[in-house]
């Protein structure tokens, strides 16, 4: 997950940048955070963002002119707009923030909003760019597993699979939500399909079929952590 965190305050960007890092460690994700101090500089990098935190005062372009962009560039990007002055709420609705947090961050609140956060991304629409080069775009609740298959990657859903031109690891970026897990290097699971769970193993059903996958030792720990962590949420 790509997150931009965009303030004029040096100080502000760290608190937010070290109140997300724990955040995600709790939720065994591994964010990628990157530091803005305008609004230029964010909408200028290539980098394809699916969460920003920004400040609606800033000099030069605005957090809201920022969103705005950002809306556009990234459709299911997600929002959060910060600012010390409640008179700013209606813009910030406007552009479709997802929440609005003011200064000083409420750290409680702040958690509660990536909760709910997390639970709206679990549902969002993905771009699966197969290798014929056609498209399809379906909701990643649909997607039961991926594998790794001949360099590419087989994404198997209730209503059929695709051959994804792009490797595992994109995947695995793509797909760095609370209810995706990757039991060893070659596939990546969605907890809401597991019908049996054990340390070595598990087993998917979905549509009338099911598929067995083995859990890497190494991961087993890790695997069966984020396990509890989904079904603590009820998602």
């Amino acid at each position: 997950m790509k997150i931009a965190i965009c303030d004029d305050d040096s100080s502000f960007r760290k608190e937010v940048k070290d109140a997300l890092t724990n955040y995600f460690r709790e939720k065994l994700i591994k964010p990628e955070i990157y530091l803005f101090d305008n609004g230029n500089d964010l909408l200028n990098d290539s980098i394809c963002f699916e969460m920003a935190f920004l400040d609606v005062e800033m000099p030069g372009i605005s957090g809201v002119e920022v969103g705005k962009q950002l809306k556009q560039k990234y459709n299911n990007i997600t929002i959060f707009m910060i600012t010390a002055f409640s008179n700013y709420l209606d813009d910030a609705f406007e552009i479709g923030a997802y929440r609005f947090l003011q200064k000083p961050l409420d750290i409680v609140r702040l958690y509660r909003s990536l909760d709910a956060s997390l639970l709206s991304m679990s549902n969002k629409e993905i771009k699966i760019i197969c290798a014929n080069n056609n498209s399809v775009i379906i909701s990643t609740n649909k997607i039961v597993f991926c594998e790794t298959y001949k360099r590419k990657t087989r994404i198997v859903t209730v209503d059929g699979e695709y051959i994804s031109r792009e490797k595992i690891d994109y995947w695995k970026e793509k797909l760095n939500e609370l209810n995706f897990c990757s039991p060893h290097n070659s596939f990546i699971i969605n907890f809401n399909y597991i019908k049996i769970f054990n340390r070595a193993s598990l087993t998917l059903e979905y549509s009338g079929q099911s598929v067995d996958i083995s859990i890497s030792p190494k991961r087993q720990k890790e695997f069966r952590t984020k396990m509890f962590l989904f079904a603590e949420r009820g998602m």
